[in-house]
């Protein structure tokens, strides 16, 4: 298919669509509950990206000091981890 034939699927009418249809759940008599679901699951997925980039940081950490050869800033970086590792 040549690049001008090809059709946009996220055009206009998609977006009105998708919101509409939002709109609707929204009002419906289930939509109180869905909305919290959509919340907590959004709170969850920030919650476990921020324990990530946490875990990144500390990975980090430990590879210098291993890198380094510094054996007091490697117990030293344990020690300052562990909650970290028990979050995770």
């Amino acid at each position: 298919m040549k690049q001008a034939e090809q059709r946009n699927l996220f055009d206009r009418s998609t977006w009105t669509r998708f919101a509409r249809e939002i709109r609707t759940l929204a009002t419906s008599e289930v939509g109180g509950r869905a909305m919290l679901l959509f919340g907590v699951l959004l709170a969850l997925l920030l919650g476990i990206n921020g324990l990530n980039v946490l875990n990144s940081y500390v990975g980090r950490d430990f590879m210098t000091a291993i890198e380094q050869r510094n054996m007091s800033d490697f117990a030293r970086r344990a020690a300052h981890s562990s909650p970290a590792a028990r979050g995770t």
